[in-house]
This record gives C-alpha cells, structure tokens and sequence, in this order.
C-alpha cells in the first residue's frame, strides 16, 4: 500500500475518477473509482469496484484518512459499488482544476424519462 499513490482525474461527465499510481515505476497500477451512470453522487463522491480490487488495499485506502465510506452502495447490473466520499483536499482541489478546464458532457435522459408525442 506504501508504493500506490491516488490521483485525480474526470470521467466525461465531470465525476471524479480515482487512478491509482505505482511510485515505483509511475505507472497507473489500477482504477479505484468507477463511473456509474445513472447513480446519485455529490461532487465529491465516488463509486469503488470492489469486485476486482483486493480487500486488504482498499482496507488500506480508507486507513490513509483520504476517504470516507458513505455506507451507501450504488447497484448496477451484478454488483454493488460502495460509495467513498473524497476527503483529501489535494485531491479534490486537482479535481475542481480539472473540471475548470473541462467541458462536462451531460448523459442523455434515460428512456424511462423521455417524453414522446
């Protein structure tokens, strides 16, 4: 865990993503974050996969005080996400730089939500 380091990135809908580095060799190690469409998250919310990413490291990640779990989870198809809010001010300041710069594309309303004539 000492060798993995977070960083702040934006999916196209302006939604943090979490990269996750190796310090050693600086290459991305993993995703922590993954972008659910449709799920109801605060600017400073992410959903984690758990399902591919070891316990034992995001045990870890959230012992490094950069995370809060909400207790919250977001379901889509088989999984369920937990949702972690972003605590770390670096890392929410890269994403507030980032977002400035960005133009943040909207998802089209789902089908249930359209209005025909």
């Amino acid at each position: 865990m000492e060798n993995i380091v977070s960083q702040a990135m934006l999916y196209t809908d302006g939604r943090i993503a979490i990269q996750l580095i190796d310090i050693e060799d600086m290459d991305p190690y993993a995703r922590l974050s993954v972008n659910i469409t449709g799920s109801q998250l605060a600017e400073d919310e992410i959903t984690v996969d758990n399902w591919t990413l070891d316990a034992e490291l995001l045990k870890g990640l959230l012992a490094s005080g950069k995370y809060l779990d909400t207790g919250r989870t977001v379901s889509s198809a088989h999984v369920n996400a937990p949702v972690w809010k972003v605590v770390c001010e670096e890392l929410l300041a890269d994403a507030r730089k980032l977002r400035q710069g960005m133009k943040i594309r909207k998802a089209p309303p789902s089908r249930a939500s359209r209005t025909y004539h």
